[in-house]
């Protein structure tokens, strides 16, 4: 991994190794308060979902600075795929206790999970027309630097959403 001098090649690696940084704050953040809402005992199914999300970061950061860039493209579409895929089935678990029946405004498809529904389709093209040679390295590199910024985008959304269900929670009588 080559950090400088600043050319082309080392600012797609930078834009890389933000994007996979604020990915781990951003998935931290979001798990963490979905977490500390629920009243029940958490399951293995809890453990697992607080493993896999780092444990994938871990294993993407392999393709941070390596050539050709299109396989951190295709671990970025997977990654978001598989941080959708938890949330969904951490909201899920929320929803079966009534006193969290206000959380179900997070759910919504234009808050901050549009990064997810947006974000892993976007890269999977981006990977596969890199792959085929399709984009020059300027591209390269601005498809990339998008990452970082959508993930502080959407821990935005959720925080403003997670405030928003906060305030409608009942709480248990």
């Amino acid at each position: 991994m080559v950090l400088s001098p600043l050319t082309l090649g080392t600012l797609l690696t930078w834009c890389q190794l933000s994007a996979n940084g604020f990915s781990a704050l951003v998935a931290w953040i979001i798990y963490a308060h979905i977490g500390i809402s629920r009243r029940r005992i958490p399951s293995l199914a809890d453990s697992i979902i607080a493993f896999v999300l780092p444990f994938a970061l871990l294993l993407g950061n392999s393709f941070v600075g390596a050539e050709p860039a299109w396989q951190w493209f295709y671990f970025a579409s997977a990654f978001l795929l598989l941080s959708l895929l938890t949330t969904l089935w951490l909201l899920y678990l929320m929803e079966s206790e009534a006193e969290l029946a206000s959380f179900r405004h997070v759910l919504r498809p234009m808050g901050y999970m549009s990064a997810f529904y947006l974000g892993f389709p976007f890269y999977a093209v981006v990977g596969w027309a890199d792959q085929h040679r399709f984009l020059s390295p300027l591209f390269e590199v601005l498809c990339a630097a998008t990452a970082a910024p959508s993930a502080l985008a959407a821990c935005h959304m959720f925080l403003r959403d997670w405030r928003h269900a906060v305030t409608g929670a009942r709480h248990p009588s």
